[in-house]
This record gives structure tokens, C-alpha cells and sequence, in this order.
């Protein structure tokens, strides 16, 4: 199954290990080797091989949590303080072994597992119990890196060899391909019937030709950096659940099963939502949690922030090449997706992670868990030789296609306009050095007065303010700018200042402002004089002042760059937002 062989010496986690010795067990989807290593003090631990990931195990000495035996999948135990939950249950069988063990075994002799996952970890608590006799193992799944062995086969028995068996149906033959595994299902490419390579080689069913398959068996390629071959294909019918009914029409679902040079598998998954890579998660999630979700409610797990997307069955209508487990036609398959969307702020990509079983849980149903990303069709078809580019409607898992850094320039141009505009208030509520002011009332109208002479500078700018006495009244107010020599006008401002107020229903009300403020250039410096008339007002016995202020700057200009800012800003996170799709419309 992998480079790991008796004999061999590498590093695990650093440390120098041998391996002396290995068992291999199976069961009816599948095989698992268990192999014995020392370390450099001769220390024993147990390296769990299944499907291309590793667990490193020692044995238990504590008592396991009561019930835990007789579990089934989804129960939860707590086990030296942390939490499991049981993700997979069932029989299997010894097959052999070779070197040195540490514990006695039958070929042929079938026993009992349980595995749990730690909830919140990677940590894995095993259970096997042969004729009564309870082992109990905990460990901690291994990335690949933390495993340094020579890339080699080892022996030949490690790896499944090619063969030719004849097919149940015309008789043909049908090519076996070799895989890390024991292949349990091919197809026959003349008639089109699937069958078992497990005991009897049982029907499986028979394909209808089909010509919309994208990829074609035996093709390589390679998908980010990684060499893969086709070694099966499967189609699917899914429908969707929706509020408890089947959503109808169904749609279709093609899968391709690839095996990587190093032994590992991986899958293509096809469908009018875009083209995913999937691979098998190799820390479990809380599933028991997530199966009661609703749509659109959220799980974090490994750092991220996945939703309930999609709940729904699929249904096996077509299947050729070799699987390494049993696939009949007319299987079903229920699902859970979850998806995480990043924010437009971070760069990481989206990512869908989906829960399958074929079997109801409180009937011994095994979970298995799947992490996808988002592939370009493009990408894919180029990948493969004399394939056919798939076409989607739609790539819900697409990433970003307007860069991040374009979002957190946006929402950079906002904070700046925000802060413009906090500056633009600040200086329109700082009048300045008060040069002169003039005040007249109301008794008599027109009401005028002139103020005595003051000094303004070349390209100067003055700010006038009219503060006024109304109250629930109104006055018509004319400021004016006199030449103190010439007694020309350099230009006036005519302005109604109103204000009223009351209570209404219970309510306070108000409209207007009892005051007026501007702002202006004198482009001519020398001496000036302000004139205030009040030409009609509402009420007599109104005052109103005007009082003229040196300003150091026009708040007007930080007020139109913030506007800039904040458009722009606001353009560019708009722009982010729709480069994504909108998953969630009742929250967005």
C-alpha cells in the first residue's frame, strides 16, 4: 500500500524507526495494514496504514469508557479527558502477516473493531476485540510529511497485481488494473457488465453506453503538481432535499477516481455546479453534530467556518474501470455538503466538506468524510489527454476573482474618506480667530449695521457665521463685504434662517437651525467692513450677529476628498462582493 516495508528503517516524526513486523486485515470495503516498529530505545509502537493515511498508535493501559464496545456510529465517550465519537464500526478478518509482532494472530480469524475520532483534535482511540479479549489503542494521525521512508515498493506481495479474469457475462476479457489495494469491482468494456472480484464475483449490474464521460481510463495527467492516473469512473443521479421533499428533476454527477504515483487516491467530481478536486479528510469532523444542521447554519473545524449547503441522496447508474471497493448499480448514497466562503478580506480559496454514508446511522452505517476544491474545467481537460471539456453552469466553489488585496484597498479608500469626513466636521465646528461682528434687531425693518474696519491677507480665507434669536420664526439676512475706502461691495450673501419646533403625537420635532455658516476666499487683501441687513422677519424683537473668522483652511475640501474616497472605496468592495457567488441570500 505504500513504501513502508519489513525491514525498512526511516523516521517517524524525526525519530529514527525499523519496522520488524506487519499485519494485514480487511474488511468489505476495503484493507488496512498494521505494522510494528521500534524506535532507536526500542520502543514498540503500531503504524496504522488505511486508504493513504497513518495513525500512530500504543497500546491502552487505562479502562475504556463503559458501553463503549456495544457502540455505535455517532456515540460520544470521554477517554482521559478528552472526547470521541465512534465514526466507524464493524467485522473483519485477518488476512496474514510477516516479521516480528508482538501479538499472536490466525489467518482467517475475524474480530470486532471500533474506531473513534477525538471531536476537537486529531487524536484516534481503536478498539479490536478477538474471542472476548478486548485491545484498546490510542494515537494521533500523522501528516504525510512526519514520515520519512525510502520511496520503494518493498516486495511484490505489497502491492495488488494486474491480472486478467474473464467476464460473467459474454465471456470476454477484462483487464485488471493493478492498484495499492485489492481491486473488488471492474466492468467489462465489451458488454458492460459489472461485477465482483470479492468471492464469487457476484453481478454488480450493466452499464448503458454512455457518451458524455469526460475522462477517459488509463489517461494521465497532472492536477497542481500532482502525477495522476483515471482507474475508474462512476456516475451518479442526485436529487436534492429540500424541507423535507425530494427535490425533482435530479441531477447528474460524474466521478473519477485517480491514483497518484505515490499510492494515494484521489477524485474528480463533476456537476452544473463546477469541477472539484476531492480528497478523503483525514481528521474526522463532529459528524454527529453536523447531521443536525439545518441549511445555512454553521460548524468550525480546522480553522475554518463551513455552512450547511445542500442535503440530498445519489443514486449509482454507472460504473467501469477498477475500484477498489464493492460498487453495485442502483446503490444509494446520502450526503451533507458544507461550504466555507471566505471573507472578500482573506486569501484563502473555498472549500466544500461533505458527509456520505450508504447506510442509516442507528444501523451500523459507516460515515465517511471528503474535503473538495474547486478545479478549472479548463485546467482539467488540458490535464488529460483526448478528453472532453466539461460544462457548467455555475462554480459555486470558485475562488476569488477579484483579489483580496482589491477588497482591503476599498475598504482602505473608505476608512480614509470616514476619516476626512470626521476632519471635514472637526474644522467646521473650529470658527477660528473672530476678526469682527456686528448685531441688529428687529424692532424696526430694514435693520442694518456696519461693523469697524479689519485687516484681511491676500488669497485670505474668512469663514461668516449668523447666529439669530428665532424660535419658531424666520428672518431674511443679507451679509455683506464693504471696501473700507471705496465702499464698494466685494460681494454679498442672502439667506433665510429659520426655526421651528413643537410636539407632535408625543413626539419632539424640530426643523431648521437658528444659525448659518460659509465659507469664502478674499482674493484682494486690505481693509474691510461687514454689513448685516435683516430685510423681513416673522416676529420683531428678533437679534440677529454676524461674525466674520479667520479660517485657517476650506473644511469644504476635506469634505469633497472623503466623498471621492468613499465612492471609490465603496466601488471597489461592491466589485469584490459580486466576484463571489451569494450562497446565503437570506443573511446577505
Amino acid at each position: 500500500m505504500s513504501s513502508l516495508a519489513v525491514g525498512a528503517m526511516g523516521r517517524v516524526r524525526g525519530r529514527k524507526t525499523s519496522v520488524l513486523g506487519r499485519i494485514r486485515c480487511e474488511h468489505e470495503r476495503g484493507a488496512w495494514d498494521e505494522w510494528y516498529l521500534v524506535d532507536g530505545r526500542d520502543n514498540p509502537v503500531w503504524l496504522i496504514e488505511e486508504e493513504g493515511t497513518f495513525t500512530l498508535e500504543t497500546p491502552i493501559e487505562n479502562r475504556l469508557p463503559d458501553g463503549l464496545i456495544e457502540g455505535s456510529i455517532g456515540d460520544s465517550f470521554t477517554y482521559m479527558g478528552a472526547s470521541y465519537q465512534i465514526v466507524e464500526t464493524g467485522s473483519a478478518t485477518v488476512k496474514g502477516g510477516e516479521g516480528q509482532l508482538l501479538k499472536s494472530f490466525t489467518p482467517g480469524e475475524k474480530f470486532r473493531y471500533v474506531d473513534l475520532t477525538q471531536v476537537y483534535g486529531n487524536g484516534r482511540l481503536t478498539v479490536e476485540v478477538f474471542d472476548g479479549e478486548v485491545h484498546g489503542f490510542i494515537g494521533q494521525t500523522l501528516r504525510s510529511t512526519q514520515l520519512d521512508f525510502p520511496k520503494v515498493w518493498g516486495h511484490g506481495e505489497n502491492r495488488e497485481v494486474g491480472q486478467t479474469v474473464s467476464c460473467g457475462g459474454c465471456g470476454g476479457n477484462i483487464d485488471v488494473r493493478p492498484l495499492p489495494q485489492p481491486v473488488k469491482t471492474v466492468s467489462c468494456k465489451y458488454c458492460g457488465r459489472i461485477q465482483s472480484l470479492d468471492k464469487d464475483g457476484a453481478r454488480l449490474g450493466k452499464n448503458e453506453p454512455r457518451k458524455d464521460l469526460h475522462l477517459m481510463i488509463g489517461a494521465k495527467g497532472t492536477l497542481k503538481g500532482r502525477s495522476y492516473e483515471v482507474v475508474g469512473r462512476m456516475v451518479y443521479e442526485e436529487l436534492e432535499l429540500d424541507e423535507g421533499k425530494w427535490v425533482f428533476p435530479s441531477t447528474v454527477c460524474w466521478e473519477y477516481l485517480l491514483l497518484d504515483t505515490d499510492g494515494g487516491f484521489a477524485s474528480v467530481e463533476v456537476t452544473d455546479e463546477g469541477v472539484c478536486l476531492v480528497r478523503k479528510a483525514e481528521v474526522y469532523p463532529n459528524a454527529d453534530y453536523m447531521m443536525c444542521l439545518s441549511w445555512g447554519e454553521g460548524y468550525s473545524w480546522n480553522s475554518r467556518n463551513y455552512r450547511m449547503y445542500e442535503r440530498g441522496r445519489s443514486k449509482l447508474i454507472y460504473v467501469d474501470g477498477a475500484l477498489p471497493w464493492v460498487a453495485k448499480l442502483d446503490d444509494e448514497t446520502q450526503f451533507m455538503d458544507f461550504i466555507d466562503m471566505p471573507s472578500i478580506f482573506k486569501d484563502e480559496v473555498p472549500e466544500r466538506l461533505s458527509l456520505e454514508w450508504s447506510k442509516a446511522i442507528e444501523e451500523g452505517g459507516e460515515i465517511e468524510v471528503f474535503v473538495a476544491k474547486d478545479l478549472d474545467p479548463t485546467t482539467l481537460a488540458n490535464a488529460f489527454s483526448d478528453s472532453i471539456h466539461p460544462v457548467v453552469s455555475s462554480r459555486v466553489l470558485r475562488p476569488h476573482r477579484v483579489s483580496p488585496e482589491t477588497a482591503r484597498f476599498g475598504l482602505m479608500w473608505l476608512g480614509l474618506g470616514l476619516v476626512f469626513v470626521l476632519m471635514s466636521l472637526i474644522a467646521s465646528a473650529r470658527l477660528g480667530t473672530a476678526l469682527t461682528a456686528v448685531t441688529v434687531d428687529t424692532s424696526s425693518m430694514p435693520a442694518s449695521a456696519l461693523s469697524p474696519p479689519f485687516s484681511v491677507e491676500d488669497n485670505g480665507l474668512i469663514r461668516v457665521a449668523v447666529d439669530t434669536s428665532a424660535n419658531n420664526s424666520w428672518l431674511w439676512a443679507e451679509v455683506d463685504l464693504v471696501d473700507a475706502e471705496s465702499k464698494a461691495s466685494l460681494g454679498f450673501v442672502a439667506k433665510e434662517i429659520s426655526y421651528f419646533h413643537g410636539v407632535e403625537g408625543g413626539e419632539s420635532w424640530s426643523e431648521g437651525s437658528r444659525r448659518w455658516r460659509g465659507v469664502y476666499k478674499v482674493p484682494k487683501g486690505g481693509q474691510y467692513r461687514l454689513r448685516l441687513e435683516v430685510s423681513e422677519a416673522r416676529y420683531k424683537n428678533m437679534k440677529a450677529t454676524a461674525t466674520i473668522y479667520k479660517a485657517p483652511f476650506d473644511p469644504g475640501y476635506p469634505k469633497k476628498l472623503s466623498f471621492v474616497l468613499v465612492i471609490c472605496g465603496g466601488l471597489l468592495l461592491l466589485r469584490s462582493r459580486m466576484s463571489r457567488p451569494n450562497l446565503w441570500p437570506s443573511d446577505d
